[in-house]
């Protein structure tokens, strides 16, 4: 059934579906789509890329091991036809040269299909009878003991190596065998290591330096790849392709949006605005009503203590004085329970302009704070709360203000501590000074040990008809005026309430602060 607390969100509703019927249609005209390529995971072609480029490192060292094989056979004086015997068992070595002054060297050919063509000798530079040479030339002076990988242009890439002062080791490479023979172990690798790309869906493929596809699917000839990874060593030059797949990518025209997203924001912030002026009068409504109920609920229930304890007393009046005491004890709390109750309604309804001013007096703090215990006193003993006062002997114990706001506050605060407190604990009242921008301050803590507040409800139990829990049959009671008139009061005054919870150092506990100016001032007198 509809009704008019409903109203606030109906209206909101309307203009939040008319603000999205208008960013519709500007969304359909600034509709542009494109081609973009589809973003994939490459983890498993960088995996791919990095175990390949090892594999192929390892072989490169392997045949390099090969090589250096020969030249220590060489080092060790073999005979010609020793190392040429063991060249013929390593793959892509076609010719092997031991070169010395003069013709003390010699140039063995290790071909097996042509031998029609004489392959061209290397040569050491700085020899008259062999400048005339075509071969690979050899420079002694840039040759160590250690095997070195030599190119140069118009021959095929030579491995050197110095043997002693005057004899060089030269074994020219046929780099197509070599990589050929490189191929056919890789082609057994590389299904295993490849699987992981497949499955990522990601189209790669990996070429041989003699344009052989080792892995991958067919792809379009046509379309340049996205990624072209080069893999060189000293044998060949390997590559790794992938090209990107491709999806239809919607943009729209910026103008268009952001003019038909404007209006659209404009039409929400106006239901917005109207909701929260609406539902604001609505929670408004329902405060009121909740405060009534609270009071009424608070004004019954001493009413209803003090009528029940007057009956129990005129039972008991001629039984034990001591029954007598305790009624009267409970009737006396409860009445000026009421009175406090009623001193922070009539507080916090009172037109303050209506009162006038007047000027502070001074005020004996402690003794203002023995006054507001002693009236708790009963009640706090019947809980087991012990007050512990702390007061500053060897500062001033004078402040300037209204002695009745003074009580009002310190009386809300240790009511806390009576509805919030542990049983049988104790709580801190401290008097003290401190100094804020060159003036001084009085300063009355009062601090219990309970559960604390909470961080969300801290900055807002400063508010009117704000309580720690709403509920009023939780067994704690009160109307959630205390702290906020105890606040007002203490800002009339031209002082400060703060509160600090958890306490430093410790998970629970909550210290209130009153601060007080010493000095003169004219104040507002707010309280009856």
């Amino acid at each position: 059934m509809f009704s008019q607390r409903h109203l606030p969100a109906t209206v909101l509703c309307l203009t939040i579906l008319s603000a999205v019927a208008v960013l519709a249609g500007g969304w359909h005209f600034a509709k542009v789509e494109t081609r973009a390529p589809v973003e994939r995971d490459r983890a498993p072609l960088t995996s791919f890329t990095s175990a390949f480029l090892e594999e192929i490192r390892s072989l490169e060292t392997l045949y390099f091991n090969h090589l250096d094989d020969i030249r220590a056979q060489a080092l060790n004086n073999a005979s010609r036809i020793s190392i040429a015997g063991n060249c013929r068992n390593i793959i892509g070595i076609e010719q092997a040269s031991i070169l010395g002054p003069g013709r003390s060297g010699f140039s063995i050919d290790l071909r097996e299909d042509d031998r029609t063509t004489p392959l061209p000798e290397p040569y050491l530079s700085g020899y008259g009878d062999n400048r005339l040479s075509t071969g690979f030339l050899v420079d002694p002076a840039a040759i160590n003991s250690q095997g070195q990988w030599i190119e140069q242009p118009g021959h095929s890439p030579h491995y050197i190596a110095r043997l002693s002062n005057d004899r060089i080791l030269a074994l020219r490479i046929d780099t197509d065998q070599t990589a050929a023979a490189m191929d056919n172990w890789l082609s057994v690798w590389i299904p295993d290591a490849f699987a992981a790309v497949d499955v990522s869906g990601i189209q790669a493929e990996v070429v041989s330096p003699r344009g052989t596809k080792l892995a991958g699917a067919k792809m379009n000839q046509e379309e340049k790849p996205s990624l072209l990874l080069p893999i060189q060593c000293a044998i060949g030059r390997w590559h790794i392709a992938s090209w990107d797949e491709y999806q239809t990518l919607i943009t729209y025209r910026q103008p268009v949006l952001i003019g038909t997203a404007a209006l659209a924001l404009l039409l929400t912030l106006t239901g917005v605005f109207g909701f929260i002026q609406q539902n604001r009068a609505f929670r408004l409504a329902e405060q009121r009503v909740s405060f009534v109920n609270r009071v009424s609920h608070e004004l019954r229930t001493p009413m209803t203590n003090i009528l029940l304890n007057l009956d129990l007393l005129a039972d008991s009046i001629r039984d034990k004085s001591q029954r007598t005491e305790k009624s009267l004890g409970l009737i006396r709390d409860e009445t000026e329970r009421l009175s406090r109750l009623l001193a922070n309604v009539l507080t916090f309804s009172r037109n303050e302009k209506e009162t006038g001013t007047r000027k502070a007096v001074t005020c004996d703090i402690p003794t203002l704070v023995q006054e507001v215990v002693n009236q708790f006193t009963p009640s706090l003993e019947r809980k087991g709360i012990v007050p512990v006062y702390r007061f500053d002997e060897g500062k001033s114990r004078y402040a300037l203000g209204d002695p009745d706001a003074i009580r009002q506050i310190i009386g809300n605060l240790i009511s806390n501590v009576e509805k919030y407190g542990p049983v049988n604990e104790s709580f801190e009242i401290e008097v003290s000074q401190k100094t804020k921008s060159g003036n001084l301050y009085s300063v009355v803590a009062v601090t219990d040990h309970g559960q604390g507040i909470k961080s969300s409800k801290r900055a807002q139990i400063f508010k009117p008809f704000v309580r720690l829990n709403d509920s009023t049959t939780e067994g704690v009671s009160g109307t959630g005026l205390g702290l906020a008139i105890a606040r007002d009061l203490a800002v009339a005054m031209d002082g400060s309430l703060t509160v600090t919870s958890p306490l430093p150092g410790k998970s629970s506990g909550t210290r209130f602060e009153l601060t007080l100016p010493l000095s003169g001032a004219n104040i507002v007198s707010i309280a009856s």
